[in-house]
């Protein structure tokens, strides 16, 4: 048990960061919820609060189409 929790993982968070880009090479987006050009962040976070898993996609990726992309 960490800090009285148990040492797995119970549930996670998905987030993510819409980043503006200024070259065009490589994937690219547009998010039109925040109107932002470019890549955006996809992070999963557990219950500890550590990173388990960081993707880049384009902007234009939903959090729920992001989590069938990779596993």
């Amino acid at each position: 048990m960490v800090a009285g929790r148990e040492a797995e993982h119970s549930a996670c968070i998905i987030d993510s960061q819409p980043v503006k880009t200024t070259e065009r090479g490589g994937l690219h987006g547009y998010d039109r919820a925040k109107k932002v050009g470019g890549r955006k962040r996809h992070i999963l976070v557990g219950t500890l609060g550590l990173l388990l898993k960081a993707h880049v996609n384009a902007a234009d990726i939903t959090d729920r189409d992001s989590t069938q992309l990779r596993n």
